[in-house]
């Protein structure tokens, strides 16, 4: 079973938020696994309190940029993700994860471009 050690939210765009994740140290594929990304402007309780941004991403790519919020981006808006995680359990079943305790959050923002 996997278990996630960090999920975090950045953005160096106002096109975008990137979330991501590090899971702890395993011996499962994590190829075997997908992830499901879900956001909201308050901390739900439930997945159902979620709006679903990005699914079906393989557990072995480390971040997801959500794109959904170009237009709706402002420093004064905060955002809240969850993950939910889908793994084998052997023949056609599927396990699910979900890692909702602490939401990442993103409260405010700072473009930093350096000049080339």
């Amino acid at each position: 079973m996997l278990s996630l050690t960090n999920l975090t939210v950045t953005t160096y765009d106002v096109d975008k938020l990137t979330v991501t994740w590090t899971f702890k140290s395993t011996s499962e594929k994590l190829t075997d696994y997908v992830i499901d990304v879900y956001r909201s402007e308050s901390p739900g309780t439930g997945i159902s309190d979620y709006t679903l941004v990005g699914s079906g991403i393989s557990a072995d790519t480390a971040s997801f940029d959500d794109v959904t919020v170009s237009g709706l981006f402002h420093p004064t808006r905060t955002w809240f993700y969850k993950l939910k995680v889908t793994g084998p359990t052997g023949g056609s079943a599927t396990s699910e994860i979900l890692f909702d305790k602490s939401p990442a959050h993103i409260k405010s923002y700072t473009i930093d471009r350096p000049t080339l």
